[in-house]
C-alpha cells in the first residue's frame, strides 16, 4: 500500500508573500541572511486595523499574501482547515484514505516587495518566486480550541497542544468523505474567535486524455497551450497545478481552477511561456473553498479536496519537464 498523497493544490499559509508546503515556522525573527534581528512583538489578539493593513487572499491565488510595501510592513492573521479524502489503486487493489488538518497563525512580514510576481490569464494565475528576493518574516501558532467537522463518513475532532500546535488527524482505514456532502467545521474560540464554516465536498474527476507516459516524465512543450479532459461533474472547481523549479531559490507555478461542470480545461500558451524550462510536477484535484472575516481581522478559510484519478484508478499526477 503506498502512502496518502498529500496534495501542493490547497490554499497555503504563507510567509512574505510566497506560499509554503512545508508549513508555516513557529517563531519571529526566522529570517534569511542579512535579517535585521528579531521581528517586534505581535498581540495575536489585537485588531488589524493599526498593524500594516496586511490580510491574507484565500482561495485561488495560492495563499500569498498581499500588502508587504508598507513602511511598517504587515502583520496578517489567518486560519485555515483542510479536508482531504482520496481513493487510490495501487497493485490491483483500492485504498481509501484521508485527513484533517488545522492551523491558525499570525504572520508578520518586513517591508518590501514579495518576492513574487503573478500575471493571470483567463483561468491561470501564473506565479513565479524568487526566495533570495523575499523580506525577513515570521509567524507564530495560536489556538482557536477545539476544531470539530461533521458531515463527513467518519467524526472528525482536533484539539492543539501545545496551544496552536494542532495535530493532522489521518484516516488509513477508509476515506472521510466520498463527495456530494455538506461538511461543516467549527472551532470553540480562543485567541482565534469561534466560527462555523461549511463546505460542499467535491468528488473525484477522471483524466481522460494525456500523452504523459506511465512511469516515465512527461515532456510538455511550452510553445503551445496544454488542454486536459476528464469525466465526471463535481462541486466546485477542477483545479490543474503545474509546478517548474529550476533551482532551490525559485519556486515556480501555473494554477488553473476550471468549473466543476466543465469536462475540460487548457493553460494557455501565453501562460506556459513564462515558465522555466525546468523539470516539476503536474497534479489535478477537485476542490471547494468557503472563507470568512472574523473580529479582529482574522481570515479563515475551509477548503475540501480530491486528488483526480487516471484510467486504471490511481491518483492522477505525473512528473513534468517543461521545454
Amino acid at each position: 500500500m503506498r502512502p496518502l498523497i498529500v496534495t501542493a493544490i490547497p490554499v497555503l499559509l504563507a510567509v512574505g508573500g510566497c506560499s509554503s508546503s512545508g508549513g508555516i515556522p513557529s517563531s519571529f525573527g526566522s529570517g534569511g541572511p542579512g535579517s535585521p534581528g528579531p521581528s517586534p512583538t505581535i498581540d495575536a489578539g489585537s485588531s488589524g486595523g493599526d498593524d500594516g493593513g496586511g490580510e491574507p487572499i484565500g482561495g485561488d491565488d495560492g495563499g500569498i499574501a498581499s500588502g508587504g510595501g508598507g513602511d511598517a510592513g504587515t502583520i496578517a492573521r489567518q486560519g485555515q482547515i483542510t479536508l482531504q479524502s482520496q481513493s487510490d489503486t495501487y497493485a490491483g487493489a483500492v485504498y481509501q484514505e484521508g485527513f484533517v488538518a488545522a492551523a491558525f497563525d499570525v504572520v508578520w512580514t518586513a517591508p518590501g516587495p514579495s518576492g513574487c510576481t503573478r500575471q493571470s490569464f483567463g483561468d491561470c494565475t501564473v506565479t513565479l518566486c524568487d526566495s533570495t528576493r523575499k523580506p525577513q518574516s515570521g509567524a507564530t501558532e495560536v489556538s482557536a480550541g477545539v476544531v470539530s467537522v461533521g458531515g463527513g463518513l467518519q467524526p472528525a475532532q482536533l484539539t492543539d497542544s501545545p496551544p496552536g500546535n494542532y495535530s493532522t488527524l489521518s484516516f488509513s482505514d477508509g476515506a472521510f468523505f466520498r463527495g456530494g456532502e455538506l461538511l461543516t467545521a467549527s472551532a470553540t474560540g480562543a485567541v482565534v474567535p469561534p466560527f462555523t464554516l461549511s463546505v460542499q465536498d467535491p468528488s473525484a474527476v477522471t483524466v481522460t486524455s494525456t500523452t504523459a507516459p506511465q512511469g516515465q516524465m512527461w515532456h510538455i512543450p511550452r510553445s503551445a497551450p496544454l488542454t486536459l479532459d476528464w469525466i465526471g461533474a463535481t462541486a466546485g472547481s477542477v483545479v490543474v497545478v503545474l509546478t517548474a523549479t529550476n533551482n532551490l531559490d525559485q519556486s515556480n507555478t501555473v494554477r488553473c481552477s476550471f468549473s466543476g461542470q466543465d469536462s475540460s480545461g487548457q493553460i494557455p500558451m501565453e501562460a506556459l511561456s513564462l515558465m522555466p524550462s525546468a523539470p516539476g510536477t503536474i497534479e489535478v484535484e477537485s476542490f471547494d473553498t468557503a472563507e470568512t472575516t472574523l473580529t479582529g481581522g482574522w481570515h479563515i478559510v475551509l477548503e475540501s479536496l480530491i486528488p483526480a484519478l487516471d484510467s486504471t484508478g490511481a491518483v492522477f499526477m505525473a512528473e513534468t519537464k517543461l521545454d
